[in-house]
This record gives C-alpha cells, sequence and structure tokens, in this order.
C-alpha cells in the first residue's frame, strides 16, 4: 500500500483548467498511490452538490477512487466556495473497494476525515487525514484557527484550538487504538515532528504511534 500526505493550500473544483487537480491527478497515477490525505482543502463543501467530489476530479480511466471530506459545517453562509481549513481522504485501486465506514471529526468543523478499511474479517485499518491548527490573536478572522476560536467561545469552552485538537484527536485514536484498528495517520502537526510536544503524545502507551519514515529507516538499518 502506497500512501501520500499532501498539503495543496486549497483545492477549486474547476471541471476544466483545472492546473492544480490535474498535478495532483499526475502524482496519483505516476506513484501509483493507493491512499492520500489532503489537509487544507480549504472548499466551502455546502456550496456544491453531492457529486461534486474530489474523486470526481481525480478519477482516471475506469480506475476505482472515492473520497471524503470533512470541513467546518458551523460556518457555511456568506463565505462563498472558500473556506480556510478541512481535510480529505482518497482511496485509489483495489483498496477503495474495501471501505467499511467514513467520517470525520465529531466537532464538524473538519479536523480530520476517515476511512475504514476491512480486509480478511476482523482486520481493520483506519486511513485518518489530520490538520492541526495554528494561529494565535493576529490571525485573520476568516482564518481556520480563528473559526475554531469562534467555535470555542460559543461553547463556554476554556481550551484553544491547538490544545482542544491534540485532546480530541489523541482521544480519537486512543479509543481506535482499543478496538483493534491498524491506523495510518496523515497529518500536518505544526508541529516538530521528531520531538514536538504533539509528537510525544502520539507516541504515549494507549496510542503508541510511529513516524513511519523513521521507522523503516531504523529497521532496514537494523537489518
Amino acid at each position: 500500500i502506497r500512501c501520500m500526505s499532501l498539503n495543496p493550500n486549497g483545492m477549486t473544483m474547476w471541471k476544466k483548467d483545472n492546473q492544480k487537480a490535474n498535478r495532483l491527478k499526475s502524482v496519483l497515477c505516476s506513484y501509483h498511490l493507493d491512499a492520500v490525505g489532503l489537509q487544507e482543502v480549504c472548499i466551502n463543501w455546502a456550496n456544491y452538490k453531492p457529486s461534486y467530489t474530489l474523486a470526481s476530479i481525480l478519477k482516471s480511466g475506469f480506475e476505482p477512487i472515492r473520497s471524503a471530506r470533512g470541513y467546518n459545517e458551523h460556518e457555511t453562509e456568506n463565505i462563498r466556495n472558500v473556506q480556510r481549513g478541512g481535510t480529505a481522504a482518497i482511496l485509489r485501486g483495489p483498496l477503495s473497494q474495501f471501505v467499511k465506514d467514513q467520517g470525520n471529526d465529531h466537532t464538524k468543523l473538519g479536523r480530520w476525515t476517515w476511512y475504514k478499511v476491512e480486509g480478511e474479517p476482523g482486520h481493520i485499518t483506519r486511513f485518518v487525514s489530520a490538520y492541526a491548527p495554528t494561529g494565535g490573536k493576529s490571525s485573520s478572522p476568516k482564518s481556520n484557527y480563528k473559526q475554531q476560536v469562534r467555535y470555542i467561545q460559543q461553547r463556554g469552552l476554556r481550551t484553544n484550538p491547538i490544545k482542544m485538537f491534540w485532546d480530541d484527536l489523541c482521544k480519537a485514536l486512543s479509543q481506535w487504538r482499543e478496538r483493534g484498528d491498524r491506523i495510518i495517520l496523515m497529518m500536518d502537526a505544526n508541529n516538530n515532528v521528531f520531538n514536538g510536544r504533539f509528537t510525544k503524545k502520539l507516541k504515549e502507551a494507549n496510542i503508541e504511534m510511529k513516524d513511519c519514515l523513521l521507522y523503516t529507516s531504523d529497521a532496514a538499518d537494523e537489518g
């Protein structure tokens, strides 16, 4: 299984002359990718019909492809087609035919999106695409960070976007681990992936995530 994680800093749903979508389609085919996690898709999906999906603009030939997306469902009016933030997960080829379920962030902020895949009975793998917020008081009102600040303030929560993301995602990962799911996390962490605070939380006993590049590199050295 070949996976790719990418922050495209915004996608558009144009059917013609969509250069970014065409480049991504070329990468999907050239590298024979099975799963892709996108962060900062920046699309207000409320303005599009259900038939308008990333899969529809990335499809190549007769090869099967599926896409799931998450966005801030609380702020969709008066912002046209662009909404900062958002995530998407894409599955292609034979892998896409083993999907059992899909979903996204329970807060409906679009912080992560996932596919649940089952091969042999009981062998569950979740492909998760997540986008960690970054920003501060000086961030634009339209920014993903300020969107989440408003969500927190409206509900009287005692937290901030970054802490809330860390706590919520780690809780979800821990619950999936308890069920015995295998997890592939594709993420723009906005944190040091080698020794950052969030990275350390992902390595805790109840989650036990490993950096795939460092892990495979170490395994090769030992071999």
